[in-house]
């Protein structure tokens, strides 16, 4: 809805909207001109399609975010073999699979393929949190440059009042040239439909390969 803002002189308005918004969708208020003020926003979610739940987790990527993975001070050179948490962002190795952050290079080695239990990933994974739809980005390039069919797969981990749902949202053969375009996957409002926690991506492999680009933009 559009409306005209009263004067600075009035007192200030209360203004009551129905938002048919479904799990995951955002609620943008915005102003074309300055010195527009907001005293208080309350959202009251209709409980009789059996209740909403207002999901408030720090961990999530809120913003658009893109790795650099060349930057040393953010990624420290060099093999891993534990879990690091950087910028919102896991990368999940373990000790006998390690992986690398190759900043000479810019890029994340997985160094083989990952262990995936019940569809999720334990180990040579990258992961992070979502609560609203967005597009993620992500080049993963073949440590081969003679095997085209290293084997690349996004997946999203949501919970509802009905359990846990794995749904696959990628899965492709990584390419074997570093100079290939990055691949955009969407997550969409349907996607996170009924969540009642933080929704987590995750990339796994079935083979050496090596990230170098990673994003998410949340939809706007």
């Amino acid at each position: 809805a559009q409306i005209d803002a009263p004067a600075s002189t009035a007192e200030p308005t209360t203004l009551t909207y129905t938002v048919n918004a479904a799990a995951g969708d955002l609620v943008n208020i915005y102003s074309k001109y300055k010195g527009i003020n907001l005293y208080s926003i309350t959202w009251t979610p209709d409980d009789s399609g059996g209740g909403s739940v207002v999901i408030d987790d720090t961990d999530c990527i809120t913003t658009e975010y893109n790795a650099d993975f060349s930057n040393a001070t953010t990624f420290p050179n060099g093999d891993f073999t534990d879990v690091k948490t950087i910028e919102k962002v896991t990368y999940t190795a373990a000790s006998d699979k390690k992986m690398t952050f190759d900043t000479g290079a810019g890029r994340v080695k997985f160094n083989g393929g990952s262990t995936v239990e019940n569809g999720i990933p334990i180990n040579r994974s990258i992961s992070f949190k979502v609560v609203s739809p967005g597009t993620i980005t992500h080049k993963i390039i073949s440590g081969s440059s003679s095997d085209a069919s290293r084997m690349a797969t996004v997946i999203l981990v949501t919970v509802t009042a009905d359990g846990k749902k794995v749904t696959k949202l990628y899965e492709g053969a990584c390419p074997t040239a570093s100079s290939a375009a990055a691949v955009t996957t969407n997550i969409t409002a349907e996607h996170l439909e009924g969540i009642t926690e933080a929704a987590v991506v995750y990339i796994y492999v079935g083979a050496a390969v090596n990230c170098y680009n990673l994003g998410f933009k949340p939809a706007e």
